[in-house]
């Protein structure tokens, strides 16, 4: 059994490998002036560092490349929310540097109604029977 604090280091290092694949992409769209092909292959490489994160916590087969069934959805659907969790890190930072705590801690709130979700599909991942995560996330307070 892996350590809880491995599995979130783990999760955390998939949503920034994750982040940059989107930042790369973005780059590769938006900036004229840089190769986009290696860009591109660059984040490709992202991509498959993310995969092999994923393989440690989930075991192998389990990527989007080559295992697209239903547990290849659950794969997919965490990444977003992992993406969304690093976005609303980010959010949260910024309206605090606003001076906006009000819409700060309404993100907290949101953080961890996601943190939920992530918990739930990560169990669902490992093998685990998910018999709490039929109630909705705003209710796991």
């Amino acid at each position: 059994m892996i350590e809880e604090a491995i599995v979130e280091e783990v999760l955390y290092a998939i949503a920034n490998l994750a982040n940059s694949e989107e930042h790369l992409m973005e780059t590769a769209y938006k900036a004229k002036n840089l190769d986009t092909k290696f860009l591109l292959k660059l984040a490709d490489a992202v991509r498959e560092m993310r995969q092999r994160l994923g393989s440690t916590l989930f075991g192998k087969g389990k990527n989007e490349k080559d295992y697209r069934s239903s547990t290849g959805e659950i794969w997919c659907c965490l990444k977003h929310h992992l993406i969304s969790k690093i976005h609303i890190i980010e959010s949260i930072e910024k309206f605090v540097r606003a001076g906006d705590i009000d819409n700060a801690e309404k993100l907290l709130e949101v953080l961890e109604d996601n943190e939920y979700i992530i918990k739930v599909l990560v169990k669902m991942l490992r093998g685990g029977k998910n018999e709490s995560g039929k109630k909705a996330a705003s209710n796991n307070k």
